[in-house]
């Protein structure tokens, strides 16, 4: 079914040139073994054609190799360093950004852009973006933001000159230097006739490098296209190649399917969810007969799927090929040193004793990861589960009494010391990596903790030889580790001939197949977000023809529309989840085949999508666990340990969600380069604290700090923008703030806080009296039942966002940025089940019950401020609690806790809960 590959085949064997001598350049590796694969079975004699992937070809020409993205980080750092010296960031401020640099570099070498052209410009935009023409004096802000765009050039360089040195470079290097030994490769290869076919986006100095070659009747550019997109100016898709042919290069291969030659059925199908398209592609292909796999592709825009897929592959996928890389980011290891570092950050240490909080640690011991290590579940008892806090040297000795030695050398007091945690680090990289190699485990998460060990050892080995890890705290070690392990990914490999083909969408070119299922396929995602993280502003970018948008949208559409040639059945996976940040839309392609192409295509059959028409198939077998001693004893173990709000709601929800994240503490996805809801909710409510905690009482004490007056307030808001902002550069998940959806959440989050306060103002101005008693302070109190004639000894905890006296009465208070309704709060009675209707209810009413413990005596009013509308009123329960309902409402929690307790009320998953979203751990 390889229609372009068999036409290059053709083409091959029809040339006058032997194939010994010919060399053919392919997009990737798949697309090169299936090439192969057809000489092998049209019986082709003699010695076949060498074939590489351009990456590969241009390293060999220009006799360097590409290095990874850790070691090109490091040789810019040094680049960065040598030309600013003593004015140079520390390594982490600049490990943020490393990336957005480095790409940039890459950007101008492959637009075959002269260096000196656009580093003037951008000399040139910052003089005028500061002003500097101007009498007043620069800032010191305004200085260094100069300086660094005067030193761009000189780093650029002098990174070029380190790549060079050591025979390793960037894409964009590697195809300069390429270039410019282009004519001696020739020379010295002059039999050689190189095809280099399947290609579409080719950077500047792609084309140059290629055009150098067909000018000397040396080489021949074949392109995978369709006169249906290629030949209609309005479809993107063919906006590449247009170009190039148009300018002369290459001729579009002849091929004996183009779209609409035969019918297509194109079926939309919509998941409920983002993890939900990983069942409906499995009910897909259990309906695909098992001899047709071998041209079944399974395409999964975004690489996180991979592992929900792989855990649904129905009974009939025998085998299945996978070449795509998926970000470690995804892998139980890194969000094991996560957790990790969780720990070692919130330790206490008492003279000459450290202490871990229990619940963290056991979350370390217990992890998945930790399986990987040990063969089997790490045995119970490490962590002093009866105790909030464990002693961490009777935890290191527990574990190397119960087999997990390696835990040793992570359950060590770091002091808060870089270079002493990447000793430790270390040392437990170099055990990790045996102890793995005889592991009885197997599948993509041990592959991906082999590859994610190996990074670890060689980012901490690079960072030894650094004397700027000295200056290293905890915290920008832990940035640094995340920013190598989420930069990088790890290959899983199988038989390429065989079975179900998965793969990245990048994979897919210049191959072919039946069967498409497609997953992802939403605006977000395909064609994904215009915006392009740079250093250089779009004016410049523009001018100099560097990728925009509109180059972004045309590789998107170009992947998509060339699979439809050949293609018999298309299925187009998206989801309906708003519950995102940016929502959930279709891709404008579906809807291009539904509207535009379609009419054009008479042989396509377009299916629509009727509302989750998923549930109208064949049912789901029921998501559930029974509760087992083992589970069991897993849940009291919970329950003794703390039970917070979201964790009883998340309970109410779906229990068995709950069981996965709150009582194994397995880890769910996370959006990646932007701020999620709940760090963006963590980013301001960060903010409010610092605010407010220099007006609360000494820790420990149960009266209120002084009275907050007109100018408190005034003051409190005035330093809101440079807190904000303080906060937003803090913040792992983002490396840049200045434009773009980030700007906005900044901005989202600097007038929400600012708004809040002025209204503060106004009810101060308007006689209300405010005494801060508590800020961010977490409060915990024990609770006792009989359950089953079993005492269980429960723990409630909860972080309050606000304790203040107003006006005489005691109030906890709960920030939400989202907004709130006065009947998400109203319940008529304290009763399990209401309370399960209305989680914010419960929220607040269990803050104030576990106020009343340290506040005894005193009624507890609460209350919501939804900060997108800091005005709102009556966001409260409308429960006080007193000494009376004090009693009513540990009725509600001793209910909770038989529910969670009871043997006979299985874990189960809601299949209308929206973020269900782990799979069964057992059988």
């Amino acid at each position: 079914m390889h229609h372009f590959l068999a036409a290059t085949a053709r083409r091959l064997l029809a040339s006058e040139t032997p194939l010994r001598n010919i060399l053919v350049i392919l997009p990737s590796s798949r697309s090169a073994y299936h090439l192969k694969q057809i000489f092998a079975g049209g019986g082709t004699e003699g010695i076949l054609p060498r074939i590489l992937t351009l990456n590969r070809w241009t390293e060999e020409v220009s006799g360097m190799r590409a290095a990874d993205r850790l070691q090109l980080k490091f040789t810019c750092y040094d680049a960065y360093v040598d030309v600013m010296q003593a004015d140079a960031m520390s390594l982490s401020d600049f490990f943020s950004r490393a990336n957005m640099l480095i790409d940039d570099f890459n950007d101008i070498e492959t637009g075959g852009i002269a260096p000196e052209a656009i580093f003037k410009a951008l000399e040139e935009y910052s003089e005028i973006e500061d002003l500097s023409f101007l009498h007043e004096p620069l800032s010191d802000k305004q200085k260094r933001y100069r300086e660094f765009w005067q030193s761009l050039k000189h780093i650029h360089r002098n990174f070029n000159e380190r790549c060079e040195a050591r025979g390793e470079g960037y894409p964009g290097l590697i195809t300069r230097k390429a270039t410019e030994r282009i004519d001696a490769y020739r020379a010295e290869r002059p039999e050689i006739e190189i095809f280099a076919a399947g290609f579409n986006a080719l950077s500047s100095a792609e084309r140059s490098l290629l055009s150098k070659m067909s000018k000397y009747r040396y080489c021949t550019v074949l392109y995978d296209s369709d006169p249906a997109f290629t030949d209609d100016k309005v479809n993107r898709a063919g906006l590449f190649i247009r170009q190039n042919l148009a300018s002369g290069l290459g001729a579009a291969a002849d091929v004996d399917a183009q779209i609409g030659d035969r019918p297509m059925h194109f079926k939309a199908c919509e998941a409920r969810n983002k993890t939900d398209q990983a069942d409906a592609a499995a009910r897909i292909l259990a309906e695909i007969p098992a001899d047709e796999a071998n041209d079944t592709a399974l395409i999964l825009a975004d690489e996180s799927l991979l592992i929900p897929v792989l855990n649904r592959l129905p009974a009939n996928v025998k085998e299945a090929n996978i070449t795509m890389g998926i970000s470690l980011r995804h892998s139980s290891f890194f969000d094991w040193t996560e957790k990790l570092f969780d720990l070692h950050e919130r330790m206490l240490r008492d003279e000459d004793k450290t202490f871990v909080i229990s619940e963290q640690l056991e979350t370390v011991v217990a992890h998945p990861f930790a399986d990987l290590l040990s063969g089997k579940a790490v045995p119970a008892g490490i962590a002093d589960t009866k105790s909030a806090y464990t002693d961490l040297s009777a935890a290191r000795a527990a574990a190397v009494a119960c087999g997990a030695a390696w835990l040793s050398a992570v359950l060590t007091d770091w002091k808060g010391r870089a270079d002493t945690a990447a000793e430790g680090l270390l040392l437990f990289a170099e055990k990790a990596a045996l102890l793995l190699t005889d592991s009885e485990h197997s599948g993509p998460d041990l592959h991906m903790a082999g590859e994610g060990i190996g990074i670890l050892t060689r980012f901490l080995r690079k960072l030894s030889k650094y004397p700027q890890k000295a200056g290293l705290d905890l915290a920008a070690l832990r940035g640094l580790i995340a920013d190598s392990l989420g930069g990088a990914s790890a290959d899983l490999i199988g038989e390429p001939a065989k079975g179900l083909q998965i793969m990245g969408l990048l994979e897919s070119r210049a191959l072919n197949f039946r069967h498409i299922i497609m997953c992802d396929l939403n605006e977000e995602v395909i064609p994904g977000s215009p915006l392009t993280d740079s250093f250089i502003p779009f004016e410049i970018r523009a001018y100099h023809g560097m990728p925009g948008r509109r180059e972004k949208e045309a590789v998107f559409a170009y992947y998509f529309y060339r699979l439809l040639r050949g293609c018999e059945k298309f299925w187009a996976i998206y989801h309906a989840d708003t519950s995102g940040p940016w929502g959930a839309e279709r891709s404008r392609y579906i809807s291009q085949i539904e509207h535009y192409f379609g009419e054009k295509v008479g042989n396509l059959n377009f299916e629509k999508p009727l509302p989750r028409m998923l549930e109208k198939d064949a049912p789901i077998a029921e998501k559930r666990i029974e509760k087992t001693p083992e589970v069991l004893e897993r849940i009291r173990q919970y329950c003794e340990r703390g039970i917070s709000a979201s964790g009883i709601n998340r309970f109410f929800e779906s229990s068995l969600e709950w069981y996965y994240e709150h009582v194994l503490h397995l880890r769910t996805p996370e959006e990646e380069g932007q701020l999620s809801h709940a760090d963006f909710g963590t980013v301001v409510h960060e903010i409010l604290e610092h605010l407010y905690l220099p007006h609360a009482p000494e820790e420990g004490k149960a009266t209120a700090g002084p009275e907050l007056t007109l100018e408190d307030l005034k003051a409190m808001r005035g330093k809101v923008h440079d807190l904000t902002e303080e906060r937003f550069r803090a913040s792992e998940r983002i490396a840049q703030f200045e434009k773009g959806l980030n700007r906005l959440q900044f901005e989202t989050a600097r007038i929400m806080v600012a708004n809040y306060f002025d209204k503060e103002i106004e009810k101060v101005r308007g006689g209300m009296k405010m005494r801060v008693a508590a800020c961010e302070r977490e409060e915990k109190r024990s609770f006792t039942t009989v359950i089953n004639g079993a005492k269980i000894n429960a723990r409630f905890k909860g972080y309050i966002d606000l304790t203040a006296e107003i006006n005489g009465r005691l109030r906890v208070i709960d920030f939400k940025t989202g907004m709130v309704k006065s009947s998400d709060l109203v319940v008529a009675d304290f009763d399990a089940d209401l309370f399960a209707k209305k989680p914010k209810a419960l929220q607040l009413s269990l803050y104030a019950w576990l106020a009343r413990k340290k506040y005894s005596g005193r009624d507890i009013d609460n209350q919501i401020i939804s900060l997108p509308a800091p005005g709102a009123q009556n966001l409260s329960t409308g429960l006080s609690l007193d000494e009376k309902s004090e009693s009513e409402f540990e009725s509600v929690l001793a209910e909770i806790i038989r529910r969670m307790n009871d043997p006979e009320l299985p874990l189960t998953a809601d299949p209308d809960y929206p973020y269900a979203v782990f799979e069964p751990i057992v059988e």
